[in-house]
Order: structure tokens, then C-alpha cells, then sequence
């Protein structure tokens, strides 16, 4: 066991990991705000945006309350934001995985699968244990839950924003682009090999793209790197206090 993965095993629980676990969320529930208000939301009617808005601050309030399980706040931010797509994509019913339950929970599952293993190798490069987080917690299902925190960060502004974006495209022309079976009882959604390379591609121009980073314009799939360096120092170092990034 390497140094890096001692310390972070070590403030598993102490107060320096809440600190991180509260700006992680506090991150996210920012990121989503700013995703609905710049990107999904911007033609919807002041009801929806006041709705969504109201949802926002119950999470916000979560925060000021909640001491130590944020995922009850973040997961309250989600659902508002959850409820606003539905007027983005009418098939969209709620969240519904594993499996999708529709379109646009079968681009978006599709599109989140790709950001988690792109926060896995940008985790395991700077030489953080993936499977110790500070959000989420490891399962049966998928033992490396550090990824899932930084997904979150990053999971507005790619796998919500290009989500509904790919919707309005691919939906035009269902039984081209999307297949149904019957799974758990119910109808499946799933986007055929072929078509997810149009998942693909958006992926990787989103990540080529220049977004703020510290006063900077930088490459989002770069930018998820150094959010992985920075939580590493913020493991190592005592003194060092940790910032996610902020669309």
C-alpha cells in the first residue's frame, strides 16, 4: 500500500474528508443550477424555471442542515433538474437505469459510463485509490466510487447538457438510432454499437473543449485530470484547503 492510498484511507471519516465531501456536492448542486439556467432550462416557461429554482434552494438549505450525508442534498438538486427535462424530452418520464427506461435515459446512462471511466483514469494516473471516496460509497456493483465523485462534478455540464442536445437528434428517427427489449419486466431502451459512436464522438469534442479553470481556458478532459491532482494535495497536505471546479 503506497503512501497516497494511506492517507487517504487515514481521513476516511475525520472531519478534513466531510470538508471535501461538502465541497464536492456544494460543486455539483452549483453546476446543475448553472447547467438548467445557461443551457436546458433557457426556453422553458417561468413556472418550470421557478419550480426548478424552488428545488435548488430545498438543496441548498440541505446543505446548511446536513452534517454529515450530503447525497440526501445533491440527490434533492437532481431531482429538481430531473423534473425540468422532462418539458426538454417528453418521453423522459424520470430517472431510470439499468436498465434505461427510455431515450434519453439510455443516452445519458451511455454518455455518464463514458465520463466515469475517463474520472477512473484520471484518478489512477495521478495515484489516488479509486476505491476510497468521500461521497459515495463502494457497492457490490462498482467497487470504485471515488470516480462517481468527480463524475457528479462534471456530469451537468457533459452527460445533461450533451444528453439533451443528442435527445432533439437522435429521437427525430427512433428505430434508426435506438433498440427496445423486454428486461426486469419492463421495456429497455438501449442505443445500438453503431449509433453510440455518435455518443462517442460528442463525448470526445465535449472533453476537447475550452472551459475556466483558474483564470485559464483550458481542455475539459485536461481540467478533469487536475481535479483529480487537486484532491490528491488536498490528501497529502494538511494545510491545503480543497476547491472543485465551478462552471
Amino acid at each position: 500500500m503506497n503512501k497516497i492510498t494511506l492517507e487517504q484511507a487515514r481521513i476516511i471519516g475525520t472531519e478534513k474528508a466531510k470538508n471535501i465531501a461538502r465541497e464536492i456536492v456544494d460543486a455539483t448542486i452549483y453546476n446543475i443550477y448553472v447547467t438548467f439556467h445557461k443551457c436546458v432550462g433557457r426556453r422553458m416557461d417561468k413556472e418550470t424555471k421557478t419550480e426548478f429554482n424552488k428545488g435548488i434552494r430545498r438543496a441548498k438549505y440541505c446543505m446548511k442542515t446536513q452534517k454529515n450525508n450530503y447525497m440526501v442534498c445533491e440527490a434533492r438538486a437532481w431531482r429538481a433538474l430531473y423534473r425540468t427535462i422532462r418539458k426538454a424530452c417528453p418521453t423522459f418520464q424520470g430517472r431510470i437505469k439499468r436498465p434505461p427506461g427510455d431515450p434519453f435515459n439510455a443516452i445519458y446512462s451511455y454518455m455518464n459510463s463514458l465520463l466515469y471511466a475517463h474520472c477512473l483514469h484520471a484518478i489512477i494516473r495521478v495515484g489516488l485509490d479509486p476505491s476510497l471516496s468521500f461521497v459515495h460509497a463502494p457497492s457490490l456493483r462498482r467497487r470504485f466510487s471515488l470516480p462517481l465523485d468527480i463524475k457528479d462534478i462534471f456530469a451537468p455540464y457533459v452527460s445533461i447538457r450533451l444528453g439533451v442536445k443528442l435527445y432533439k437528434r437522435l429521437t427525430k428517427d427512433p428505430e434508426r438510432y435506438f433498440g427496445k427489449a423486454e428486461r426486469k419486466g419492463r421495456v429497455a431502451w438501449y442505443l445500438s454499437s453503431a449509433r453510440r459512436k455518435i455518443v462517442v464522438r460528442a463525448f470526445r469534442g465535449c472533453l476537447r473543449r475550452q472551459v475556466s479553470y483558474d483564470n485559464q481556458k483550458i481542455a475539459l478532459g485536461r481540467v478533469i485530470v487536475m481535479e483529480a491532482r487537486k484532491l490528491r494535495r488536498a490528501v497529502l497536505e494538511d494545510d491545503y484547503e480543497y476547491r472543485a471546479w465551478r462552471m
